[in-house]
């Protein structure tokens, strides 16, 4: 039967729902823009009227054009590289951490060199500007101010790319708020002393918000201190592209009150810049929604296509309310700021705020050319523009003041939309072809499933074929980065050494330890043994990166200093290679399943499984899609960091070996993201001993991020990069996506109720977070029966009926996944 559409106000009211719901990744990011912007301008609109209320109108003016003036280098510093990161950012294989540091640090050093160049020549442009030269103190504040305005444009642009706006958002609030307050104890205590009073103010208002993003993002102990230079240099053709084009988009509107300031007058300034934050809310809208349109926007053509209608469509609709408000409610608006101020700007207020109309046309249009990676073009255009900007606002302001200004400045911005027009309405209307949309980062939600491809039939590695084939001779290199182990290094080492497959070499990795890791490692001369101390230490996970590179063999197995591998476990993995290797397409890894014991010998399996199930294996090779499922079935896996061998190949695409900021998961993100490169083969064996140790460093990280109260689970954070991995690598359908939402949404769900009933937990405040967390990711999932009497028994249900539940369900699922006698190993074997 086919659907007839409703008729009349409701069927459009709820066609158009459901096309911002198909468009919601873009909505609502764009919504935590806007939202940052109207938290800063309420608060804005707060401080300005604080100023004009303590300071005599030329310090208020003389404020507000150095703050403009702060404002306009920082974003012609750095936009183009926060730009480019954004672009970047969500599918960057390396440490993420250190790459944003290294960018932010750049940025201020950046901002505050172009910042001390201003202060030079600013003087000899306007005699206006000479009191920022006559004090060495607002010299050093200037320069200070405009570093920080650039690291600030590189981070929220950096927020918004991986999906974070609402840290963006509570960066923006702490700003806004914390410069008002700075305002009213400096104006109490101070009294009118000047332009730099409220600069000063504007400026620790920045640095506080960046303490707050900090602390809010890596908590006061693990703040990053490394960089990633190599990286940041890597951007700079991109963020040279980026940055023109940026700065030829926002130069004219940042350079009208240093403009007004020349021409005019100090005062007419303190009027205009007033009015321009008025009616810049309109333009916000259009450049917010392009920028996420084009940071997270989906890429496949008809996706891209309905997102783009949409920005399009609500951007429209928001500015025409919006001049019409403006145009009623601006003279009551800049009454709040005096009389002065309506006499000055009221005329001028309706024709600026006209000045959306043609700039929703531009920024669609700059972020169909960005997509579409036409640079150079772009700039060539966008650098006229921005001179005929200037030059009708110069020839309206000689011939009629403000007014003139604003409407020589529409005049223009017309004249540039019009031929833009016709190209971003083919876009939204036929649909483009794959060319033209260049893939910078996926975005789960909103993509079509696509049809299966067809599976490769491999034929498992059974034990008969296992008896057929010759003894495997493919080499393994075995790599065991270790620190003041030991105690622990003699047993692993042994375990290498008493292997039946002869063809291997074992790399130790010293991370500079204090006890004599060489000395133990002199004990066993086989010439297959490598030995190097790293003179610097670094983090366990670091450690294990940079000990997999001194590896020389194609195929290397990972193993911990206080873990053994099985006598058999080398050779069943090379038959396993040379097995699968020549019947798919690409065989990117190799696991094996393991034992989890006690430094005793005992089984740690009943404790290590907890409350979730052991997910089931089998012996075959998984291809990307088949094991992108396995991953996402709910259950634990039960390979380990030493089940892992991969080849070096796919370990330098894909970026390296673990990723520090996933921390706990970083191994279980490291098999999902391989698998995106290639089939995965398992052997279901086990064949490595694990060793669970009170003293490891994974309980330790575990408490720290319940401590900390970490957003994203370890285990959906993990998650989240596969998605990204994948489907920047093969492309995911739209059931994948989901499937991978639903279990982002999982983790959520149940790390709520272990705030309850775990050590470190944040109780039914934690549990409440984290409910929500699972709702904004998948509603669904939550709202299904099974997940609504979870996530309200999770926040209401005394704890020691979730204590009780947990109990009743580990022992129900041990008895089915867990062999229920426990494994002692025989003395020869410990």
């Amino acid at each position: 039967m086919s659907h007839v559409p409703e008729p009349g106000a409701v069927g459009s009211i709820r066609r158009a729902a459901g096309a911002i719901r198909r468009a919601r990744v873009v909505v609502a990011t764009t919504g935590l823009m806007v939202a940052a912007w109207a938290v800063t301008t309420i608060l804005g609109f707060a401080f300005w009227f604080l100023a004009s209320r303590t300071f005599a109108p030329e310090v208020v003016g003389l404020a507000s054009a150095t703050i403009a003036a702060s404002t306009l280098i920082a974003r012609l510093t750095v936009s183009g590289l926060g730009t480019a990161l954004a672009g970047f950012l969500p599918t960057y294989p390396g440490r993420r951490a250190q790459l944003v540091a290294t960018a932010l640090a750049v940025a201020a050093s950046l901002g505050a060199v172009l910042g001390l160049a201003f202060v030079v020549v600013a003087p000899f442009v306007s005699a206006e500007y000479l009191p920022l030269v006559a004090d060495a103190t607002f010299v050093l504040l200037f320069m200070l101010g405009v570093g920080l305005g650039a690291a600030g444009v590189v981070a929220d642009q950096i927020l918004l790319s991986l999906r974070l706006g609402h840290l963006q958002l509570y960066r923006n609030v702490v700003f806004a708020g914390g410069k008002l307050v700075f305002l009213a104890l400096a104006a109490s205590s101070m009294g009118n002393t000047g332009a730099m009073l409220v600069f000063g103010v504007w400026a620790l208002g920045d640095a506080v918000s960046f303490l707050a993003i900090l602390l809010a993002a890596w908590g006061p102990k693990s703040l990053p201190v490394a960089f990633e230079w190599r990286t940041v240099l890597g951007l700079a053709s991109s963020a040279v592209g980026h940055h023109m084009i940026s700065a030829m988009r926002v130069a004219p509107a940042l350079f009208m009150p240093v403009l007004v300031t020349g021409m005019l007058s100090a005062a007419a300034n303190s009027a205009f810049y007033v009015a321009l934050i008025m009616t810049t809310a309109l333009q916000v809208i259009a450049s917010s929604a392009t920028f996420t349109l084009y940071a997270v926007g989906d890429r496949s053509p008809s996706a891209f296509q309905h997102q783009l209608r949409v920005t399009l469509g609500l951007s429209s609709l928001i500015v025409a309310v919006g001049i019409v408000a403006l145009w009623v409610a601006g003279p009551t608006l800049l009454g709040l700021f005096g009389p002065t101020y309506v006499a000055q700007a009221a005329e001028s207020l309706p024709w600026l705020a006209a000045c959306a109309v043609p700039l929703v046309v531009i920024d669609h249009w700059i972020a169909l050319r960005r997509i579409r990676q036409a640079m150079r073009g772009t700039v060539a255009i966008l650098v006229f523009a921005a001179g005929l900007q200037v030059a009708a606002a110069i020839a309206g302001a000689l011939a009629d003041g403000l007014t003139g200004l604003a409407i020589g400045w529409l005049g223009a911005l017309a004249l540039v939309a019009l031929p833009m027009v016709r190209e971003v309405v083919h876009a939204a209307t036929t649909a483009s072809p794959e060319r033209d949309l260049v893939r910078i980062g996926p975005e789960p939600g909103g993509v079509p499933d696509l049809p299966p491809q067809a599976a490769i039939a491999v034929a498992p590695l059974t034990p008969a074929a296992r008896a057929a084939l010759p003894r495997p001779t493919t080499p393994i290199s075995v790599f065991i980065p270790v620190r003041n182990d030991a105690a622990w290094l003699p047993k692993a080492i042994e375990s290498v050494l008493a292997q039946t497959h002869p063809q291997w070499e074992l790399v130790i990795g010293d991370n500079a330890s204090t006890e004599d890791i060489a000395a133990v490692v002199a004990r066993y001369p086989d010439p297959r043994i490598r030995f190097h101390r790293f003179e610097h230490g670094v983090s366990i996970l670091e450690s294990w990166n940079r000990t997999a590179s001194l590896a020389s063999h194609r195929w290397i197995q990972c193993l911990a200093a206080d873990d053994r591998i099985r006598p058999t476990c080398l050779e069943r993995i090379a038959e396993a290679i040379e097995w699968y290797e020549p019947r798919v397409p690409r065989l990117a890894v190799v696991l094996s399943s393991c034992r989890r014991l006690y430094p005793d010998g005992t089984s740690a399996d009943r404790v290590w499984y907890g409350s979730k199930p052991k997910l089931r294996m089998e012996d075959r090779a998984y291809d990307p899609a088949a094991w992108l499922e396995v991953c996402t079935d709910d259950g634990q896996p039960p390979w380990q960091v030493g089940s892992v061998v991969i080849d070096r190949a796919v370990l330098a695409e894909s970026g390296g070996l673990f990723r520090p900021e996933i921390g706990l998961s970083a191994d279980f993100e490291a098999t999902m993201r391989f698998g995106a490169y290639g089939h995965v083969a398992y052997v279901t064996d086990e064949l490595l001993d694990y060793t669970v140790r009170d003293d490891s460093d994974g309980p330790q990280r575990l408490v720290f991020n319940r401590a900390r109260g970490v957003g994203d689970t370890v285990v959906g954070l993990a998650l989240q990069n596969a998605l990204h991995v994948h489907d920047e690598v093969r492309g995911l359908t739209g059931r994948e996506r989901r499937r991978l939402i639903v279990a982002i949404s999982r983790t959520h769900l149940q790390r709520a109720a272990q705030h309850r009933v775990l050590p470190h937990g944040k109780g039914r405040g934690g549990a409440l977070r984290d409910v929500v967390r699972a709702l904004r990711w998948s509603p669904r999932t939550v709202l299904a029966p099974a997940g609504l009497v979870y996530a309200v028994g999770a926040v209401l249900a005394p704890r020691w009926l979730l204590e009780q539940a947990k109990d009743r369900l580990v022992a129900r699922l041990h008895a089915t996944d867990v062999d229920p006698s426990p494994t002692v190993l025989a003395a020869d074997e410990r």
